[in-house]
């Protein structure tokens, strides 16, 4: 057991210069884990201990983070924006999503002549869909790439800093996918350039199918309600031995005929080709005529 330390100046200096709901939050933070090293000494689960701690700390780094965004707001009485002077009208609060969990901070709202709103401290988290950081964005929409979004919020719900709600996690993948169109053409060949290629790869094959998906529209959305065919593929490489190697995945909310699928898949068919001419083409899909229509175009060898 270590003896106690006395506080030196500099340490005392630290503790001056943090806001009263921090120390708060720090001294809380050593409350509760001395509580839970009692509890565990009585015999309490050390599970229940584990998630303690966990929520513990992660309150103590909300406080941290809340007391950072506040700092940003200078709460000047008027500020200059896109060439145009804007003007303090009040001080709100906001509620945002983290990976640390939710945290609610104070900012300053601004206003322009023509009725228009600013709020330089939201603007400078650079929310998605107005209601997540961007490191929590990053890993909803990661979960969601792998499950549904009611999952994904149960998921997340298990003992996650962050609880997201399936609508939000629906409203950031929404404003992701229109992020992404705007830059799909410029991105998408810089990430196959990255793509690694297996060296023992001799062959790769191109995969085309759908798949059925009950789509809840919205009260705008009528006529895309009910069941629609989603588009799915995928690019795989193939050792001498058959072996899967390495696959590469894309997904297409549904589309007539699937155009957007069939595009990139050409697309990457062509910049492997293009890399390593020496592989052989399969190209893979059931009976529907229209996906041999435009995966024969790829290669003439197919299954």
């Amino acid at each position: 057991m270590t003896s106690p330390v006395p506080l030196d100046d500099e340490v005392c200096n630290l503790l001056g210069g943090l806001s009263h709901e921090t120390v708060k939050a720090m001294a809380a933070l050593i409350k509760t884990f001395k509580a839970l090293k009692a509890r565990a000494r009585d015999g309490a689960d050390l599970g229940e201990v584990e998630t303690g701690i966990a929520e513990s700390g992660r309150h103590c780094q909300r406080v941290f983070l809340q007391d950072i965004i506040e700092a940003l707001d200078d709460k000047a009485p008027h500020i200059e924006h896109e060439g145009k002077r804007w003007r303090r009208v009040s001080t709100e609060p906001k509620t945002v999503i983290t990976t640390l969990g939710t945290i609610t901070y104070w900012r300053s709202r601004y206003r322009r002549r023509d009725e228009r709103q600013y709020c330089p401290v939201d603007a400078r988290l650079c929310l998605c869909a107005g209601a997540m950081t961007p490191p929590a964005a990053r890993r909803g929409v990661h979960l969601v790439t792998k499950m549904t979004f009611r999952e994904a919020a149960r998921s997340f719900a298990l003992g996650d800093g962050m609880k997201p709600s399936a609508s939000t996690l629906r409203r950031v993948a929404k404003e992701m996918g229109v992020a992404w169109q705007e830059i799909e053409g410029e991105a998408l060949p810089a990430l196959r350039a990255c793509e690694q290629i297996p060296l023992e790869a001799v062959s790769f094959s191109v995969m085309l199918d759908g798949v059925m998906l009950n789509l809840r529209g919205g009260k705008e959305e009528e006529d895309e309600s009910g069941w629609r065919e989603a588009s799915c593929g995928a690019v795989s490489f193939y050792d001498a031995r058959g072996e899967k190697l390495h696959t590469i995945r894309y997904g297409r909310m549904p589309e007539s005929r699937k155009p957007g699928l069939k595009r990139l898949l050409a697309q990457e068919c062509e910049s492997i080709r293009r890399r390593r001419p020496d592989l052989e083409l399969v190209v893979l899909a059931d009976g529907a005529p229209d996906n041999w229509t435009s995966l024969l175009h790829c290669s003439p060898c197919y299954l």
